[in-house]
């Protein structure tokens, strides 16, 4: 084995044992309290800087997650292996007060190769959705001798949901390709609710009068597994020079999340350490994954690709936490752009891109919709050496907000970092 490929291994073994070992969701919001936290949007390094977009994109040196018919387009002799990883700084607002906060994640590892002439194998690890926050809100409560008690409630939740990805994609004739995802989905999610009182008079005046304070937690727990399939198409239509349309198509079936709820209520007397009361709750078939469909087009030539996508998620009839959602919608906007692919000039072989997109929400919140998101994304890839390796390098502002201006206001700044290594591995020998 040549020493290349087994540092592609290495390379492999350690980001998955990464994902493993340290599942940092690098999510820090509030919103990621809803539903099934914060969803991915299984961007590669190929979709980050065109806004996510790629259900119309197909291209032969990269791995597109978006759409498992442009599996296909990898060539007879290339093994494709992509991984990225995200830093993030966020900065989030509410009624004059600000905080900021720094996350870093493993986003995913991706891997594709040709398994015969006109079929292409994908496999991926990557997230799902994602949870991670902590506040706290505080009130005065007036006791019967009018004094009164400071209680305090302190919200915190973390986990999230991987998924195991294999794919397939084929291309029965030259201008059409069909292709399918097989996904398993596993991964725990807690949340927390913690009320505890302080003040002078929760010693004296709570115990001497008929009011019985004491403090109490509740946790949700869940862990689920579900699997999850969605169906590709593309349709590449040749233009004038070289160029080509292509138009995509996705749909993914509505599935079962198996697993139990459980609800755990505690109560307890801190003077003594004691547990008064507790009781444990399980929810069976507590949620569900949604329906979903996608449609995407793109313009390439030898320079320059443009695509555009749109998605709709039927949260509406997809259960989370035994509540129902609502359904959301995705656009989104890309164009890349490259001087020269042939080029021997480091700069002109390098590409340039830019992308935006728009996103609404796919739950509730005390029965109005959740927020929206809006963001921007620029970046290059450049090549590695004299090999067809890259190094891709993003940056995004994301925007998320409540349509009638309330909540919490969310401001993200997010360096993507992307690493593609483009290799030729199934070769013969040819002997004199």
């Amino acid at each position: 084995m040549k020493s290349g490929k087994l540092f592609y291994i290495l390379f492999l073994f350690f980001v998955v044992i990464s994902q493993t070992a340290f599942p940092d969701t690098g999510v820090n919001s509030p919103y990621s309290r809803q539903g099934l936290g914060l969803l991915g949007d299984h961007s590669a390094s190929l979709n980050k800087p065109i806004g996510g977009t790629g259900v119309g994109v197909r291209l032969n040196n990269a791995i597109n997650l978006l759409n498992p018919a442009s599996y296909s387009s990898v060539d007879t002799l290339t093994f494709l292996l992509d991984a990225g990883f995200t830093l993030q700084n966020g900065n989030y607002s509410e009624n004059g007060v600000k905080l900021n906060a720094r996350n870093a994640s493993f986003d995913y590892v991706a891997m594709q190769f040709r398994i015969a002439p006109t079929v292409g194998m994908t496999m991926a690890l990557l997230p799902y959705s994602n949870v991670g926050y902590k506040f706290s809100n505080r009130e005065d409560i007036r006791l019967e001798d009018n004094d009164y008690v400071s209680s305090t409630n302190t919200y915190s939740g973390n986990g999230g949901l991987r998924q195991v990805v294999l794919g397939l994609g084929w291309s029965p004739f030259k201008f059409m390709a069909i292709g399918i995802n097989c996904s398993y989905l596993f991964g725990e999610i807690e949340h927390q609710i913690v009320n505890t009182y302080s003040g002078s008079s929760l010693s004296s005046s709570a115990q001497s009068s008929s009011t019985t304070i004491y403090p109490s937690k509740r946790v949700y727990d869940v862990r689920a597994r579900a699997f999850e399939l969605d169906a590709g198409l593309q349709l590449a239509i040749p233009l004038k020079n070289g160029s080509k349309l292509v138009i995509g198509a996705k749909y993914q079936p509505n599935m079962p999340v198996k697993g139990t709820e459980y609800i755990y209520n505690v109560t307890y007397d801190v003077t003594d350490d004691r547990v008064i009361l507790a009781d444990t709750t399980g929810i069976d078939n507590a949620f569900s994954l949604p329906e979903q469909f996608s449609a995407g087009v793109s313009y390439a030539d030898k320079k320059l690709l443009v695509a555009a996508d749109f998605s709709i998620g039927l949260w509406s009839k997809a259960k989370s936490f035994n509540q129902y959602g609502r359904d959301n919608m995705r656009m989104s906007l890309g164009a890349m752009f490259t001087p020269d692919p042939l080029s021997k000039k480091f700069l002109l072989r390098t590409s340039y891109s830019v992308g935006c997109y728009y996103q609404t929400s796919y739950f509730t919140m005390n029965g109005n919709a959740g927020p929206n998101e809006i963001g921007v994304s620029a970046g290059f890839k450049l090549p590695l050496f004299n090999t067809f390796s890259s190094l891709a390098v993003t940056g995004q502002y994301a925007s998320v907000s409540m349509g009638n201006g309330g909540g919490i206001r969310e401001n993200y700044l997010k360096l993507n970092i992307g690493l593609t290594f483009n290799d030729t591995w199934f070769a013969k020998w040819q002997v004199q």
